[in-house]
């Protein structure tokens, strides 16, 4: 019996499928009937993986992280890949969608800024902050003050392209609070068996969770009759708050007390972390302006 060889890479075949590519090689030739059948039986079984991936992510708290864990990932999406699709598209619709808050309704004062800031510092600390302001008078700081100083006007005669500037800014914003996400993780579990990489696939998989709904609620707040929206956003409020918990479980098998306090400061935390990543966006876009 002659020896088979792949076609694609060369290697010794046992079987239909190459072991080292996974081409397929028990025929040489296909037939147009033959490859529209190849092609309808790939774009079903997406669509499987598809459907079973998002079901699962938005029912089944931590599923999809345990799968990943246990080695069962080919019924899946790969996390970044469905990290990456899912925001996309939150950040699409979003761009796409009429304003969720009117200019007009912020209620701040740029120009009063300072002075609130300086109200409300204690009077030593402002006199401090004023000697080290005054002493970085030629350092790249300064400049960075003064070209914030000057966009403020520019901010205060159009509100709405600051604004939007900083919505450009949050999918790489978000992008980058994974990795801290993570490292939260790796801190609240410090002495679990799981390490970095499993708990940054525990974060995309949150964070898939969170954009999925938000998502969803988008869509459905554009196109679902009004009596029923407060009902919608009530159900999504609910799935909001008890997911992490219920993926604490799954994935960490911890009990009932150290779920509770170890969601409530995995929130807590990284609620500031968003806001001081809020910050540094609005600032950033305020300077590049």
């Amino acid at each position: 019996m002659s020896t088979r060889i792949c076609r694609n890479c060369s290697s010794t075949l046992i079987g239909p499928y190459c072991a080292s590519c996974g081409q397929r090689e028990d025929r040489p030739d296909l037939h147009i009937w033959e490859a529209i059948g190849e092609l309808f039986g790939e774009v079903f079984t997406l669509d499987s993986r598809l459907w079973r991936t998002l079901m699962s992510l938005l029912f089944r708290p931590g599923f999809l992280t345990a799968e990943y864990l246990a080695g069962r990932r080919a019924r899946y999406l790969p996390p970044f890949r469905l990290y990456l699709a899912i925001s996309f598209l939150l950040f699409l619709v979003l761009s796409l969608a009429p304003a969720l808050v009117e200019v007009e309704d912020l209620d701040f004062d740029l120009d009063s800024g300072p002075a609130a800031l300086e109200e409300a510092m204690d009077p030593n600390t402002a006199v401090t902050a004023n000697r080290v302001l005054e002493q970085v008078d030629d350092s790249w700081l300064q400049r960075l003050r003064d070209r914030v100083e000057r966009n403020r006007t520019l901010v205060a005669e159009e509100p709405e392209e600051y604004l939007a500037k900083i919505g450009d800014y949050m999918p790489q914003m978000m992008f980058l609070m994974l990795p801290l996400f993570a490292g939260l993780m790796k801190l609240m579990f410090l002495f679990s068996r799981f390490h970095y990489l499993q708990h940054l696939i525990f974060a995309i998989h949150l964070h898939s969770f969170v954009y999925l709904l938000f998502l969803i609620a988008e869509l459905v707040d554009q196109f679902s009759v009004t009596r029923f929206t407060p009902i919608i956003d009530s159900v999504f409020l609910i799935m909001l708050l008890l997911y992490l918990p219920l993926a604490l479980r799954r994935c960490y098998a911890i009990g009932f007390l150290g779920i509770i306090t170890r969601s409530i400061g995995i929130v807590s935390i990284y609620s500031f972390l968003l806001i001081i990543g809020l910050a540094a966006a609005a600032i950033t876009v305020l300077a590049a302006m």
